[in-house]
């Protein structure tokens, strides 16, 4: 997170021990209250699809004590023609690049950590654990290059159209940092400040044509604490630039502290996706946020439901003002959680999800035409002092991937026993996952899983070694597709 608060509070969680953690959880997802202001947004419908059975034969069940996971023989060849993936595995960052041969590493002594992939497939951007150093290095050739800012506790992202990266240069216990921008093929040599000295920058998010880089300021002296966002053109403002606000409209009360964090756009490109973080609170954020929806072309911003700090539990339609939500408030894995389609530019919702427990991991394939996500058994949260608790190990195994309309019908199972995170390919029949350490690719068509790459990490961020299965949404934004990237 791009806030010292986050920065102070988050870390605690991280040094804490296993059982304490437990401890802290299992009481804040009972004891938080909710004093923030409420706005009116559209409720969803109660009636919900029916389950239509699969008609293939249940996946093979992958059976491993807890906490550990099996050694098996990948199939680097069935991913051939689907694109590049990068991902981190015995301290290496490696690369399987979509022709069939095997994974090559490009870099050594990696650990868990952020990674993403240039657009063009150039260059693979990474940092190992939170607040590493960050470094970029060519997908076919050379050397890690660092890149040179003072400390990395901010935000970094790639351009979506080009290999340009936009970097918040922010130290430890500041709230903000300066914006800088590095461009290919020299990553060891940024661009002047586009904002020079006089503002700075917390959050970052390019707009989907690459042509804005927007940004959120805060200034805690001057009341109603709220933040701003910004705008800035490029490549024109490599030059220094006067930003432009994007106004939010948050009514909030003259002595309130609120911050904005993003959490995506509409795949139409004219609304901007924002988490609504009242008083900036690290825990709140940890429990979930109301989503506000910003028009760029001047319409009324609309809110909608909660959903927890993590972008990849957005996925927008194709073509559409619409987005599928994973909705829901609590840290902990046996809260309500049910998944939505949205209307953007309404708020109106309708559930699509078919899981007697909580259902999460959307993903709208790029055609628009089918849903896949991951559904759950209604257990509860017994034993939260015990190491590993039963019910969590359970829950967690029992994590199945569902592929339905995207009305929620004829939902089917392709695989079960723990799957987390199902992204499709671009040729809208095949989903890559993760399960039991490894990636996975299915044929939604056709469902017999393959392992494809592994060992894999499920999250970015080690947790004090805390397992997966315990702790699944403890850090807001951490996600398979933080500690992994697939260029599709």
């Amino acid at each position: 997170m791009g806030r010292a608060q986050y920065d102070v509070i988050d870390r605690v969680f991280v040094a804490t021990a296993v059982v304490a953690i437990a401890g802290v959880l299992a009481a804040g997802a009972s004891t938080v209250g909710d004093s923030r202001p409420k706005e009116a947004r559209a409720v969803a419908p109660t009636t919900v699809p029916s389950v239509v059975p699969s008609t293939y034969p249940r996946p093979t069940v992958i059976t491993t004590p807890p906490y550990t996971y099996p050694e098996l023989e990948t199939h680097p060849e069935a991913f051939r023609g689907l694109g590049k993936l990068a991902y981190v595995s015995d301290g290496k960052l490696w690369i399987l690049d979509g022709t069939g041969a095997p994974p090559r590493a490009v870099a050594d002594d990696v650990g868990p950590g952020r990674l993403r992939w240039s657009p063009d497939g150039g260059w693979v951007a990474f940092q190992t654990g939170y607040a590493g150093d960050l470094f970029v290095v060519n997908s076919t050739r050379g050397a890690p290059v660092r890149v040179p800012v003072s400390q990395m506790y901010g935000r970094w992202e790639w351009s979506p159209t080009e290999s340009v990266l936009a970097v918040v240069d922010q130290a430890r216990g500041e709230a903000d940092g300066s914006l800088v921008v590095f461009r290919a093929p020299d990553f060891s040599m940024s661009y002047p400040a586009p904002l020079g000295a006089l503002w700075r920058a917390s959050e970052i998010t390019w707009s989907p044509n690459g042509r804005q880089l927007y940004f959120t300021a805060y200034d805690p002296t001057q009341p109603p604490r709220v933040d701003r966002v910004f705008a800035i053109d490029f490549p024109s403002c490599l030059r220094g630039c006067q930003p432009r606000e994007l106004p939010v409209g948050l009514e909030v009360p003259a002595n309130s502290d609120a911050g904005l964090l993003f959490a995506g756009w509409s795949a139409d490109a004219r609304r901007l996706l924002l988490w609504i973080d009242w008083a900036h609170s690290a825990s709140g954020a940890m429990d979930g946020l109301d989503v506000t929806s910003v028009s760029v072309d001047g319409e009324p911003r609309v809110l909608l439901p909660a959903t927890l700090v993590k972008p990849l539990w957005i996925a927008p339609m194709a073509d559409t003002s619409d987005a599928v939500l994973a909705v829901g408030h609590g840290r902990i894995w046996d809260e309500h959680r049910e998944l939505q389609r949205c209307s953007l530019a309404t708020g109106g919702c309708v559930k699509v999800s078919v899981s007697d427990g909580p259902a999460i991991d959307p993903a709208v394939s790029p055609d628009g035409r089918r849903l896949a996500y991951v559904a759950s058994d209604p257990l509860v949260f017994a034993d939260p002092t015990s190491v590993p608790p039963a019910s969590s190990v359970r829950w967690s195994l029992s994590r199945r991937l569902v592929v339905a309309n995207l009305d929620g019908t004829g939902a089917r199972v392709l695989a079960d026993h723990g799957v987390v995170a199902p992204r499709w390919a671009p040729d809208n029949r095949h989903l890559v996952f993760w399960r039991a350490g490894y990636l996975w690719l299915v044929d939604a068509d056709a469902p017999e899983p393959v392992a494809i790459a592994g060992h894999v990490p499920v999250r970015a961020n080690e947790f004090n070694d805390a397992a997966f299965e315990q702790f699944p949404y403890v850090m807001p934004g951490d996600d398979v597709w933080e500690a992994a990237d697939w260029l599709r």
